[in-house]
This record gives C-alpha cells, structure tokens and sequence, in this order.
C-alpha cells in the first residue's frame, strides 16, 4: 500500500493552485509556482524532476503547452508539520512567437561630462584650428614640449613670444588677440584638458539569443545608434559605440549596447577629413 500524507503519496508531487506568471518592460516573462511532496519523497526520487531548464509543463502538467517556453531556473525548500516539503520553483524565459515579432526595447539618454584635450575645445577649434592654422601647427609643438615661453624677451599683452627649445629655427611671435587668448590659457596657465559635456545613448533589451555579431561588430567605431536619439541642433555630431554586455542565463539574455556623442564637428580626423574611428572591419581583415 502506497504510504500517504496530508492526500500526498509516496514518490509523487502536488502542484500548487498558485501558479504566477509576470511579463516584463522587455518582452521576459518570469513565472512561479509551489509543489508540496513527502520529505521522503524529494530525497529519494522526486527531487531529480528538479534541475535547471526543466520546463513549467513539465513540473505543472495543468498548464497548456503555451507555457513550453518557462524553464526552471531556481528552487527553495521548507519544511512542513507531517513530514511535508514545499518546493518553491522559479521559471524564465520568452514567448518566442510573440518575441520574434515584437521586440521591445528601451532607450535610455543622459547627460555627462567627459575630460578632453583643450585642443579639441569647439572655441580652440574656431577661433584657432581653423581661423589661424599657421599658429595652429606651433601651439600643437609646444604642446608637445617643442617650444616654451621665451622669458629672456618682453612679454606684452598682445604679443606672446616663444623660443624653439632645440634652438634650430629661432623666435616665434603670436599675435592675433584670439590665439594669443589662447596661447596664455594652455601654454602658460598649463590648461591641457577641459570638461566636455557629451550625451550617451544605451539600448536595452532581452531575447533569447543574446547579441549578434553584426550587433557587437562596430565596438569602438563610429556606428548610428539605435532608436534615433536626439542631439544638438549644429556641431555636426557623430556616435561612437564604447560599450555593450550580454548576460545570459538559460534560455534568455538581458542585454544593452551604450553609444556616446562626439565633440562638435566629429572625432578626430586624418588631414584628408576621413574619421579615425569610421572604417570597416574588412579594412584591417587578415587576407
């Protein structure tokens, strides 16, 4: 004779009337339900109808086959009077019918401040870069070390002078009242970098298979973001895609892909106007 507890038999399990079943923001479902057994019983048999990406009908035959895709993600156990165990079971996962052809994502925008090198500045670039190229070239220079302020010469107000430090091509006078602004603010008062504010743009979803490789392929490169984010009206802004993950657990993937703002008219560029960060992966390709 079958030994019984409470209308629970030996080697057997009872689901539960609490069946719960949540979808979230992204297209994931998550679903719970309790089964109570023997104690015996979970230790002798039962308790191997429990491992991770069991499927809901499975452990709940009562469910219709609508439910296929919940998979057994984790379980707790507490004990009861009469010797009885309650299993309390955890499900995930997607409806891929529904997910395939909705895929629901988040946009999420914010505001922040990155350090950049003055020289990419949007005045610099202006009133400088591009207004006196000439002076330009040499303040490049003495950023890099090549020429310093001459301190054995008049200094004025309008005039700034400085001396090649190899001391092969002399003296070299800035005039202009804007790039002489210029030169004191990052020559002399050692100004290198300055607080830039950027906008970042991240994507967040969840599916079953994760990121794919056309979506990880432009990491680190120019790329347009998804979803048509907004950005200022002039500056010729570009998108650099900085950062992504994936965490997967079975049967879904919580995932996000992060893209941030260039400084007004692009990122750096080579002399001809081409972009470093804008190219294909098939230029640097091993052939």
């Amino acid at each position: 004779m079958a030994t019984t507890a409470y209308g629970i038999e030996l080697g057997e399990f009872e689901a539960q009337p609490n069946f719960r079943a949540v979808r979230d923001s992204h297209g994931s479902w998550s679903g719970s339900q309790s089964y109570k057994m023997l104690r015996t019983s979970w230790e002798s048999e039962v308790s191997t109808s429990f491992f991770k990406g069991q499927l809901v009908t499975v452990l709940y035959p009562a469910l219709s086959a609508k439910w296929d895709f919940l998979e057994l993600e984790s379980w707790d156990l507490g004990n009861q009077a009469g010797g009885v165990v309650e299993v309390t079971a955890q499900f995930a996962g997607f409806d891929e019918n529904e997910y395939e052809t909705d895929r629901e994502i988040t946009f999420i925008l914010s505001g922040t401040r990155v350090e950049r090198s003055i020289l990419f500045h949007p005045l610099y670039i202006k009133e400088v870069q591009e207004a006196d190229p000439g002076n330009h070239v040499v303040i490049v220079q003495a950023f890099q070390g090549l020429w310093v302020l001459d301190t054995s010469v008049t200094q004025s107000a309008t005039n700034r002078i400085f001396r090649d430090v190899a001391l092969l091509a002399g003296n070299h006078s800035f005039t202009p009242v804007d790039t002489v602004k210029w030169v004191r603010f990052i020559l002399e008062d050692g100004h290198r970098t300055y607080m830039a504010p950027t906008l970042q743009w991240i994507a967040e979803t969840s599916n079953r298979g994760g990121l794919t490789d056309g979506d990880i392929d432009p990491l680190g490169r120019e790329d347009d973001p998804a979803g048509n984010p907004p950005q200022p009206f002039l500056g010729d802004f570009k998108w650099m895609m900085i950062s992504l993950n994936d965490n997967r657990t079975q049967g879904q993937s919580s995932n996000s892909r992060t893209w941030e703002m260039s400084p007004p008219g692009g990122f750096p560029k080579f002399n001809n106007g081409e972009s470093v960060y804008d190219y294909e992966n098939s230029k640097i390709a091993s052939r």
